[in-house]
């Protein structure tokens, strides 16, 4: 009922329909393997929308916030996801342990495709980790999961901290865990850690 209702969600879903086309939802498609559900519209437009809801949301409370997140990605479509994603960042101020599980709960309802899972990941998770270190090892858990998005967030969302030497030790587990995953998706995203990691200064003390 809060989709038929929400004027905002309406009016993003007004402005996709208006904008949908052939050509950017197979432009779209080119970028997975799996399988996606998109709209078809300009990258222009989600970000557009971006800035429009953002004001908006901003007047709403948490809790609001998340149920309207929630809608937008009930839908299953992509440019919706992403919204979710782009806006979900703005919020991510003084995040912890609370909004750690929800955005878990995202990967374990919602998430189809590689640039969903990575940006949950490296915005969102890598965010509340970023603030509750104590988060991290949480990931280890994530690297037997059945679900594939569980087992790339659990490198992907230490993509940022590893740039920067932390989590060495987590790191590296991690990586063992993953390095015999015969998922491609798993393989790239140990390559890509494992090259962050190679970047990063280590913590000292």
């Amino acid at each position: 009922m809060a989709g038929q209702t929400d004027p905002l969600l309406a009016h993003i879903r007004s402005r996709f329909a208006e904008a949908a086309n052939e050509r950017d939802r197979a432009a779209i498609r080119r970028f997975f393997r799996e399988q996606v559900d998109p709209y078809g519209v300009p990258a222009a437009l989600v970000h557009e929308l971006t800035r429009h809801a953002l004001p908006l949301l901003r007047e709403r409370t948490p809790a609001a916030r998340n149920r309207f997140f929630e809608e937008l990605w009930q839908s299953g479509k992509y440019e919706e996801g992403m919204l979710v994603i782009y806006l979900a960042r703005r919020f991510t101020r003084g995040c912890g342990v609370c909004e750690f599980k929800l955005w878990e709960r995202w990967l374990d309802r919602y998430v189809t495709n590689w640039a969903h899972c990575d940006g949950i990941s490296m915005h969102l998770l890598g965010a509340a980790i970023a603030h509750e270190p104590e988060l991290a090892p949480q990931l280890e858990g994530w690297t037997t999961s059945p679900n594939l998005w569980k087992r790339r967030s659990a490198a992907a969302s230490l993509v940022r901290e590893a740039r920067k030497g932390k989590h060495a030790v987590l790191v590296g587990r991690i990586l063992k865990a993953l390095e015999r995953d015969e998922a491609d998706l798993i393989k790239k995203a140990v390559v890509w850690l494992r090259r962050e990691r190679g970047r990063g200064t280590p913590e000292v003390g």
